[in-house]
């Protein structure tokens, strides 16, 4: 699965770290990582979550799936970011080698989705939820068009902290604005790679190489809507035209912790 963060990375290799953590990276809240995380898990286990019949008679429980996905994540979970050169003369951009791999499996078929999660939410559990969210999405129906799915995960540093207890509140309040405020700041950090996705096409133009003709969607789960909010003011202060760049075919707004005016006007 393919992620982007601006997350703080955890152990000595900054390209192969042993994970994320819950503050935003060394060299700046602004600063991205663009990298892939793979997990071992059982194909049966996994088919189990999305087959077993919900009480609403449709198929397919997340977040069970989710939770199962998690303890893979932490068991036997790898992290491997692409890694950029910038010394003697040569300069290698991990957005522009992620973007093209994502192209080429684009080409066959497959559509993207951006996933940007919501409050309290550590990195194992958003790289879970995101994988448990592809599963979801590529799940065989009869009745739908076999069209595949590509989830790219957009973490940010959320303190993974959920209270619920009455006697709590002022906890919850405390670690629902913190991660509001991380929120707001990483808006401009969501906003540069949604610029560099839009600089990839051009440059794409320019150099002549074919579309591929897929889709690119983006969906924000509560609070990650005030991430991407926030995104649009940086998309908005870096395009020279009143008009942003539409790069998306779909924004879905789940959950939203936004104002449901969000994209009018």
């Amino acid at each position: 699965m393919y992620y982007v963060t601006n997350r703080n990375h955890i152990g000595e290799k900054q390209w192969n770290p042993d994970g994320y953590g819950s503050g935003f990276s060394d060299d700046g809240a602004e600063n991205l990582r663009f990298g892939k995380a793979t997990v071992q898990a059982d194909e049966q286990q996994i088919s189990n979550y999305l087959n077993v019949e919900t009480i609403d008679k449709g198929t397919g429980n997340g977040i069970q799936l989710s939770g199962y996905m998690e303890e893979r994540v932490r068991s036997n979970g790898k992290i491997s970011a692409f890694a950029e050169i910038l010394s003697d003369g040569t300069q290698k951009l991990t957005s522009k080698e992620m973007f093209q791999e994502v192209k080429s499996e684009m080409e066959k078929a497959t559509d993207t989705i951006v996933y940007v999660h919501g409050y309290a939410v550590k990195w194992t559990e958003a790289v879970a939820n995101a994988l448990s969210l592809r599963a979801m999405l590529n799940k065989k129906d009869e009745n739908v068009e076999n069209q595949k799915v590509i989830v790219i995960l957009f973490t940010w540093p959320s303190d993974g902290r959920y209270v619920l207890a009455e006697d709590a509140r002022r906890i919850f309040l405390g670690a629902y604005r913190s991660d509001r405020i991380e929120a707001e700041a990483s808006g401009a950090a969501l906003g540069r790679g949604i610029l560099k996705l839009r600089d990839f096409f051009i440059d794409m133009r320019k150099t002549g190489q074919p579309a591929c003709n897929q889709c690119i969607h983006i969906l924000c789960h509560s609070m990650g809507n005030y991430v991407l909010q926030n995104a649009l003011i940086t998309i908005a202060n870096n395009t020279p035209t009143s008009a942003l760049p539409a790069l998306f075919e779909h924004i879905f707004l789940c959950s939203a912790d936004v104002d449901d005016i969000l994209l009018t006007g």
